[in-house]
């Protein structure tokens, strides 16, 4: 038997290199993480804006767009100080999430005709 004969008697296991079957990743890319997104550090988590805090011009923007014309209505309606509501408007401290979470759902529903 010569050396063709040999090469077509043999089932081959290789693959062409262009061809890479779909559960192989390529080596530069970066493992899937199965963690649950909770689990995973926050550099690593999705960022989603509406999760974000809020700067003093969209705080501003949505007290008007509420209808609240002073921080004291803003603060009352939900349930802080003043002084903190004058903190976030300053800039000085940053707008919790809850809150600022709470203000753009109020703002998309007040956007909704009911």
């Amino acid at each position: 038997m010569d050396d063709a004969d040999a090469k077509t008697d043999t089932p081959t296991t290789e693959r062409p290199t262009d061809e890479r079957p779909t559960d192989e990743r390529p080596s530069d890319a970066r493992p899937r993480d199965e963690r649950p997104i909770h689990e995973r550090p926050m550099q690593e988590r999705p960022r989603d804006e509406r999760l974000a805090s809020m700067s003093p011009d969209e705080l501003r923007t949505a007290m008007r767009t509420l209808g609240y014309r002073t921080q004291n209505d803003l603060a009352g309606a939900i349930g802080v100080s003043r002084s903190a509501v004058s903190l976030w408007l300053e800039g000085k401290v940053g707008v919790p999430r809850p809150v600022a979470m709470l203000l753009r759902m109020l703002v998309a529903a007040q956007r909704r005709a009911f």
